[in-house]
Formats: structure tokens, sequence, C-alpha cells
């Protein structure tokens, strides 16, 4: 069954409500499985603290801390959840946001899930998983009938961990792709998808940038544009180096031998020349960043006083040129899988 968009809503706008509703989802099993966690191993440590045994009051005391940042989390994605809500069905007629409404006091944007999201994993696969290991090893050393059977439900247990924390993952995943489709497309550059670049973070900070690029380039701020030129173009070859980075450096050391950097603290001029050994540009693009390559140093006042070249717009659309030729170049070997 094919989806059709109405003429009403853009396409962007289409996806945007499906990817919420997709992280919605995800939530909503988070919150299911953290529930279920939480109330499963409370339930344990009471068992085993009513049994006297030193084993079992040590589990029983360190409990209440986990059981607090289990409650936290299975808080935390629904108040995200509450918000997606919102904003799925802000724009939407009085009817549906009456039949979808959530009492949310004061709902978060979704750059503010996304990094919430991400502690929470951070903090969950961290926190929970020492908590089990040590008490796992404190029902080992017991070797009761009781504490045997509580291995095997901490087991399960852990299963059940590892689902919801790739549901917040999942969920966060959706909501940077959700993050792409509410950056507008530019004015005065091609419209650019980022699918070529790995990190999902990374994609939403490119595509901030050349939405701003765009902006700068409006209002002539020249010094601006091309600092942040060559700020998309370093950040974009980086990703796509680190793709391969041991053929990557490989060829940078063969290149460069007297130069021990990191990809990372390579200058663009090398990430440039090494993309280009490396087949990912053409020889075009490598001769056209050559000429180009210097032409940063401008943004020193004292290195533009000492110059005769001007930074003029003919120099900053050689830059913009550059760039969408790079991009251009790169977004292309992806789709071809070079």
């Amino acid at each position: 069954m094919s989806c059709r968009v109405s003429r009403h809503m853009p396409a962007n706008k289409y996806l945007l409500k499906s990817v919420l509703a997709s992280a919605m989802f995800e939530l909503d099993e988070a919150i299911k499985r953290l529930s279920r966690l939480d109330s499963s191993l409370t339930h344990q440590a009471l068992s085993l603290g009513q049994a006297g045994t030193d084993a079992g009051l040590a589990i029983f005391v360190e409990l209440k801390r986990y059981t607090d940042l289990l409650d936290d989390c299975q808080k935390q994605c629904l108040t995200i959840r509450k918000s997606l809500q919102y904003l799925s069905t802000r724009n939407t007629s009085v009817f549906v946001r009456f039949l979808n409404w959530w009492p949310i006091t004061e709902p978060i944007d979704i750059r503010t899930s996304i990094r919430r999201l991400e502690r929470m994993h951070a903090q969950l696969g961290d926190d929970i998983h020492t908590y089990a290991t040590s008490t796992a090893s404190i029902l080992v050393d017991e070797k009761t009938e009781r504490s045997t059977l509580a291995i095997v439900m901490f087991s399960a247990d852990m299963k059940d961990l590892q689902k919801a924390l790739d549901n917040i993952q999942t969920a966060r995943a959706l909501l940077i792709e959700a993050e792409l489709f509410q950056i507008s497309p530019s004015s005065n550059l091609p419209e650019q998808t980022w699918d070529f670049i790995t990190s999902l973070d990374l994609r939403v900070l490119l595509a901030r940038d050349y939405q701003e690029l765009s902006k700068l380039i409006d209002i002539n701020a020249r010094k601006s544009a091309l600092i942040l030129c060559g700020s998309i173009m370093e950040a974009t070859l980086v990703s796509v180096l680190r793709d391969i980075e041991l053929n990557a450096v490989a060829t940078y050391s063969r290149q460069f031998p007297k130069s021990h950097k990191q990809i990372e603290d390579w200058k663009l001029w090398e990430l440039i020349a090494v993309a280009h050994s490396c087949k990912l540009i053409d020889e075009d693009t490598r001769r056209q960043a050559d000429i180009l390559r210097d032409y940063r140093n401008l943004i020193h006042p004292l290195v533009e006083t000492r110059r005769a070249t001007e930074l003029d717009d003919e120099l900053v659309q050689a830059q913009v040129a550059l760039l969408k030729r790079l991009l251009r170049i790169l977004s292309r070997s992806s789709v071809n899988g070079e």
C-alpha cells in the first residue's frame, strides 16, 4: 500500500510527522521495558533482603540508587514523548489536537531531546550494567537455590535492558533525522543531502552550517562565508576519510612522511591531497582546491594588509563553487558505492 502525500502538506512535513511517530513508538517501547525492569529488580531485591543473608542485604542497600535511575529515565522518556506528540500535532486542527492531547507544561525541542536520550543511554548502559555485574557476582558467591533463581532472572532483566537501550538509541537516531527535516533548504545554494556522512550528529551540524553559509552569502559577509566554507569542507573530508581510515592514513604517511598528525588535525590542502590519491575526488577538484588553499589566511587582518589580493565577491564565489563541487562529487561517490 503506497502512502500519498497531501497536496496541502509539503513532503518534508509529511516525512517529519512519520519520523516523529516512529520515535514515539520506540519511546513507548522503552518506557514499558524500563518499567518492567524497575519492577523486577525491586521485587528481587526485596525478596533477597527478606532472606536475611549478607548478600541479600548488600543487594537491597544497592538497589535504591538504580531504581531511582530507572524511574528518572522513564519520566524523561515520557516527557520527550509528550513533546514529540505536541510537535507532531501543533499545526493540525483543534479536533486532532484534542484527540491527541497529553498534559505537558513546557515541551522540549528536538535538539534537547536528542541530548537527553544520549545522556540517558550512556548512563543506563554504564550504571545498570555495573549494578547487574556486581549483583551477579554476589549471588554466585552465595550459591543458594534462591540466588540461582535470581541469577536467571537478572539475566532476563539485562536482555530487557538491552532492548530498552536499543529503543532509546533508535529514537535518538530518528530525532536526528527529524531535525534534518526541520532545517530549511538554502535559497542561493543547491539543496544538499548528507547521507554520505556516517555520523548522524555531524549530518545535522553540517546541514546547519550549510544553511548558515547561505545566509552569510545573502548579507555579503565575505570573511565569515570564507571561513565557514573551509570548515564544511574540512569536516566533510575528515568524515569520508575516516570511513577508509587505514587507506587514508597509509596514503598520508607516503605523501607527508615527516608528519604524524591524526586525521582531525590535517590541513584542508592535506585532506584534499589524500582524498584525491584515494580517488574520492577528481583531478579538477584537486587543482581548484590547490589554487584556493591559501586564501583562508586572509581571515587574519595583518595578512590581508600585506597581500595585494582583495577579499572580494569573486574569491568567495570561487570558494563556494569549490564547496559545491566537492559535495556533489562525494555525494555521487556515496550513491555509486565508490
